[in-house]
This record gives structure tokens, sequence and C-alpha cells, in this order.
């Protein structure tokens, strides 16, 4: 018990250290959501006009569902951003020939340090369903949206989501407890312990100079802070370099920064009725389940 006491004032003593000190952020990256039918078999269907409408509508669809899906971003389809996710209503081969085929969603990702070629896909019809009546553009529109109600939210995070920052500082605290602190000002990232996150640390080593390494973390606990934002309080995964770790926990804090957040695993929480509470009461409660 004593420990469990030792351990839970040692993370919120942790959480103020890092919140105190850190530069606070009040929005959530954004990504801009871009949707685009180019095939004859979708666009003979209608005219100039109305496939405009449905592809406007349809970035739309695409930003509130996966808005929905991964809070721990924005996704929107008013106005460009640094982040582009384009969205292709394209034949599965990629190709422009006229045979029945499947067809389905291709997404790409851009963005700073995006790797090319950051890619994904889901099946929208199969080829089954290649006669079937195209319909009007709302019902078009319909469709797509329950389409990408089975999106593998996994794999969209793997081949494109875990390249865009969730934030660009935060603070490590180095020693026996050697955790990373993300604060995010304003906003509710809507994730629980057991998601992972990669991040990108730049700190000193004897002998070599300053390094920029990529650690893996598992999340151990976050504070969804009410209204005033998430606090995230994460440690090495089991796949961390521990070399890499033990040069890192030899660095003063103030020799080490935080440089950009990803997330690898999403687990997600997102209370309809967000509640205040405390850091320390919240660190306590996590400390002893």
């Amino acid at each position: 018990m004593p420990a469990m006491r030792a351990a839970s004032a040692a993370f919120a003593a942790a959480l103020l250290w890092a919140t105190c000190g850190q530069a606070q952020v009040a929005e959530k990256t954004a990504v801009d959501v871009a949707f685009s039918v180019t095939d004859p078999h979708y666009t003979n269907e209608f005219t100039d006009p109305d496939l405009a409408i449905l592809q406007a509508h349809a970035a739309a669809v695409v930003a509130t569902v996966f808005d929905r899906r991964f809070p721990f971003l924005e996704f929107r389809a008013d106005k460009p951003s640094d982040y582009t996710l384009t969205v292709r209503l394209a034949r599965a081969e990629g190709d422009g020939s006229s045979a029945s085929t499947e067809f389905g969603f291709h997404f790409a990702l851009s963005g700073p340090d995006v790797p090319e070629g950051s890619q994904s896909y889901l099946k929208f019809r199969d080829k089954s369903r290649y006669l079937d009546p195209i319909g009007s553009v709302d019902a078009l529109a319909a469709e797509i949206e329950a389409s990408l109600t089975q999106l593998n939210g996994a794999k969209i995070i793997s081949d494109l989501l875990s390249h865009v920052p969730i934030a660009e500082d935060g603070a490590f605290q180095g020693g026996d407890l050697s955790v990373w602190i993300i604060n995010r000002d304003r906003v509710r990232l809507c994730m629980t312990a057991d998601s992972h996150l990669d991040v990108m640390t730049a700190f000193p080593v004897a002998q070599v100079g300053r390094v920029h390494a990529r650690f893996a973390t598992q999340v151990m606990a976050v504070d969804p802070g009410g209204a005033t934002g998430t606090n995230i309080v994460a440690k090495a995964a089991s796949t961390a370099d521990p070399d890499m770790i033990r040069e890192l926990r030899a660095a003063t804090p103030v020799d080490v920064k935080v440089e950009r957040v990803f997330v690898i695993e999403h687990v997600p929480n997102c209370p309809q009725q967000p509640q205040d509470a405390p850091a320390d009461s919240f660190l306590t409660a996590q400390s002893n389940p």
C-alpha cells in the first residue's frame, strides 16, 4: 500500500510539473478531406453540377465519420490544412478499364513528413453489384456514409493517421518514474489507458551529440480534465530500445525536448458528459484499481 501511494504521488507530481512548464496548444491537428469520383461508371450518371454536389457532400460525410471514429484529430472539408486526406471512389484495381469489377474507397494521406505512398483501401461495392443502379446524389451519398461504418479503425491508424502528430510538445520526467506527459489545453482526445503513442524525442547522448528518436510508449493514465483539456501519462512500451531508454534517463530534463506525438493504437473513450476531476485524485484512482 505505501508503494501504491508513492506511485500515485509520483504520477501527480510529474503531471503537475509538466503542465506548469509546457506550452498549451488549444486545437487538434486538422486534416482536410477531399473526395473525388472520376470513373465514367459513376460520372456518366450525373451532370457536372450534381457531381460537384456529390463530391462535396461525400467529403463532408467522410470528415464527420472520421471525426467520430478518430477524435484525437480534427477532420474537416471546409478549408485547407497542412494535412490532406484524399478519398477516391474508384475501381479496386485502380485502372480505367470498363470491365465489371469491384469499386472502393482509395484513401491517401499527404502532409509534412508523411511517407510517400501512405494509402489505405475500403470496399464500397463488390463485383456482383456492378450493374446495380447508381441512384440519386442523396442516395449515393447515404450509401457512401453507410459503407464508411465498416472502416477498420486500427488499419486506418496504421496506414495513415499514425503519421499525423496529435501534439508537438510535451515533457519527459526521468528517474525511476521515467514517463512522458502530454498536455492538451482545451482539447479532449477521447482515449483511455492502453492506447499506444509514438513520441519523437530529442536528447543528448554522451560522445554522440543530440539525437532524435521515436519511442514506442503505452498510455498509463489519461485525465480527461473536463473542459480544461487532456493530460496523458505514458511509459516506454516493451518494444522500446532499452539502450535508448537508459540514455534518455541519463539526460537532464531541461535538455530533453518532446517534438511530436503520434497515435499508434487508440482505445477510445468519449463520455458525453465530461466531468472535471483534479489530477491528483484521478491518478490516485488509476494507481489503486
